[in-house]
């Protein structure tokens, strides 16, 4: 990976971590000087500013910055102590004769650990040397601030802003607030869930700035007693935060992806030091376009990267990426997103999870279609009901007309349960998951449900979710009602039952797959399940949980679940039992060491299945002249021969003879 930024947070962190011990964390608090000059536009941003006059005050102890003040002070904190370390010297700032429920130390290598219980709040103030010299600070357009800590789940961190000027016009000193309590999120080393942007544009030209402040705010809201410590506070100068893709990207897989920061130039810029000049041969940006109904590609196309952004990547021979000047996305305010109607690419803009539930919206109708890609799996897992960062998801707007998500900067912590997890039998509430798999390339379409939940309504409602696009060709169920398709589709719980219509889709003609249903022992004890073949009006047997099934670019299902009275009447005037003769091809084919041979017969009879090798001699019987009801059957064939001895390699033949119908085919093992 290139490191062009001309600061490198990743070395000083990990400087820093290895001169941590166990039970202090250090707190290094450094100012980069690194920033090019730049001119500040005067009248940018003035009014965001809320002008105080003030004096300087309070005392200085040491270093970069000093601790000036702290409050409110719980009154069960046992203890607050600055420890001069070049002196050996210990003052208690503050001392509780309880004696137990947290403390607080603060050395002159900045040591700082907190602890306490529920509901208690601090504040520490830093306040930074004069800076009246510095070029920093009246070229900066602004800095990024990094608050590195390791603490529990439930602890909180605020950071507040001011700036202390002096007015050169009129020599007195202002105090400049800056409007909006910004949220610094927990977790790991050099991870941007720290940093927070403030922007510096708009100070007028007759400022100059004394000293910076900034009070860390700090609730600790546990059951029980929480922790915190405070590794690190750094501040880098606007566009030279470096920062880099978390996890790991495997060569030729697609992924969706968005970005958390804010960026300065295009995806050019981002992947060319990683991957090479853009190209198929190295590395491909594409977004979805609902208005042409396909996508749209880079850079043929200008695709932004702003925050909040979806959009596909694919790669050939990285595993990762960095992005250098980037700037942290403020979390003083929502982050407002549009989507357009149809299909969007959307992203979680704030380098923190969000729950669904803290995302607002104007739309008249429920937004639930949120889809992530598994770029292990290569399909969605629909009905996300938390976005995390970097992660690009596919959002349907059902309305005709853009409607706006408003982000709310608020870390998800606890998790959502999905509808998945809060089914209740005893109601009668049930979900089938649907599995299909392609007999030939092996790839799955798994995230496809049905069933009833009590809450749920006729017809499109916030507990269903529409089939995203694909970016891959592959043998693909949807569920389809009143023409839209869906990957997830629910109805009122009912005594009777219900049905749901189904496309099997493929590029190939007559492809054959394998449709399996899970969780059918939640059903109601009087509800059975029927699948339909709509297109040659058959009916097509479940055999242990599963059917053979055939793919076009038209096939279409009735899935029936409930009474028998209930499928007869909605059975589209197909008999419900199978009645037609067929040997389907077996599953999978090439196969090793064991394949499945599914086959039909439409009235009772006498059944032979034989195996035979390509010279013709019998093998194996698999079914040996037993008598079988009409319908459709599964068998397999574990690759030996009548002795048990596993067969070689190679071309074999299987017959299905019953009293009407003969019927051979033939199937390849490798081994």
């Amino acid at each position: 990976m290139s490191r062009k930024s001309k600061f490198n947070c990743s070395a000083l962190l990990a400087d820093t971590f290895c001169r941590c011990v166990p039970v202090k964390f250090l707190l290094i608090i450094l100012i980069s000087f690194f920033l090019q000059n730049k001119t500040v536009n005067a009248q940018s941003e003035v009014g965001n500013f809320e002008f105080n006059e003030s004096s300087l005050s309070g005392w200085t102890l040491s270093g970069p910055f000093d601790l000036f003040g702290f409050g409110p002070l719980p009154s069960n904190f046992s203890q607050l102590m600055w420890t001069d370390s070049v002196n050996s010297s210990n003052s208690n700032i503050f001392d509780d004769p309880n004696n137990g429920q947290g403390a607080l130390s603060f050395s002159a290598f900045s040591d700082l650990s907190i602890q306490g219980i529920e509901g208690n709040t601090w504040i520490m103030n830093l306040r930074s040397p004069d800076l009246s010299n510095s070029p920093l600070w009246f070229t900066a357009q602004g800095f990024d601030i990094l608050i590195a800590q390791n603490m529990n789940a439930d602890t909180n961190i605020w950071v507040d802003l001011s700036i202390e000027v002096l007015d050169k016009n009129t020599n007195r000193i202002l105090k400049i607030m800056k409007p909006g309590r910004h949220r610094i999120v927990p977790g790991f080393w050099n991870n941007i869930r720290f940093f927070e942007w403030f922007n510096l544009e708009g100070f007028p030209q007759n400022y100059s700035i004394l000293r910076l402040q900034i009070d860390i705010i700090g609730e600790i809201d546990a059951v029980n007693r929480g922790s915190i410590y405070i590794d690190d506070l750094i501040l880098i100068p606007g566009r030279n935060l470096n920062v880099e893709f978390p996890n790991e990207i495997v060569s030729e897989t697609y992924e969706m992806l968005s970005f958390p920061v804010n960026i300065f130039g295009n995806f050019t810029d981002i992947f060319s030091d990683d991957y090479g000049p853009v190209s198929p041969q190295n590395w491909r940006i594409f977004r979805w376009n609902e208005l042409i109904n396909n996508y749209n590609e880079f850079p043929a196309t200008a695709i932004s990267a702003e925050p909040g952004v979806g959009f596909w990547f694919i790669q050939r021979g990285g595993s990762g990426f960095d992005i250098d000047y980037a700037q942290a996305v403020s979390t003083s305010k929502p982050f407002t997103i549009i989507l357009q109607p149809g299909w969007n690419q959307i992203g979680n803009p704030f380098p923190f999870s969000v729950s669904w539930g803290d995302v607002l919206t104007n739309a008249t109708i429920g937004i639930n279609s949120i889809n992530r890609w598994n770029s292990s799996t290569e399909e969605y897992e629909p009905g996300q009901s938390v976005l995390e960062p970097w992660v690009g998801y596919f959002i349907d707007n059902p309305i005709s007309e853009p409607v706006f998500l408003e982000f709310l900067p608020i870390e998800n912590r606890t998790g959502e349960k999905s509808i998945f997890e809060n089914i209740d039998k005893s109601q009668g509430e049930f979900i089938i998951q649907l599995k299909l798999e392609d007999a030939k390339t092996r790839k799955s379409d798994t995230q496809n449900y049905v069933g009833m939940i009590k809450d749920s309504e006729p017809g499109s409602d916030q507990f269903d979710f529409r089939d995203a696009p694909s970016p891959i060709d592959r043998m693909k169920l949807s569920i389809v009602q009143n023409e839209k398709k869906y990957s997830g589709n629910f109805i009122p719980v009912n005594s009777d039952g219900a049905y749901w219509d189904l496309e099997i889709s493929s590029s190939h003609s007559n492809e054959i797959g394998k449709l399996t249903f899970e969780n059918l022992s939640d059903l109601p004890e009087d509800f059975n399940i029927w699948l339909l073949d709509v297109n040659n009006k058959k009916s097509v047997r479940i055999t242990e949980g599963s059917a053979a099934i055939t793919g076009t670019s038209n096939s279409y299902y009735r899935l029936i679940i409930g009474t028998k009275s209930f499928a007869e009447n909605n059975n589209n005037e197909i008999n419900l039992e199978p009645r037609e003769y067929y040997l389907l091809q077996n599953y999978p084919n090439p196969f090793n060491p064991s394949t499945t041979i599914n086959y039909s017969i439409a009235d009772d009879s006498n059944v032979k299945l034989i195996i035979y090798n390509l010279l013709g001699k019998e093998i194996t019987t698999l079914i040996n002249d037993d008598e079988k009801s009409a319908g459709a059957y599964s068998v397999v064939w574990d690759g030996k021969n009548k002795f048990g001895n596993e067969v070689s390699s190679g071309l074999y033949f299987y017959r299905l003879i019953t009293q009407k119908f003969v019927q051979t085919n033939k199937m390849l093992l490798l081994r």
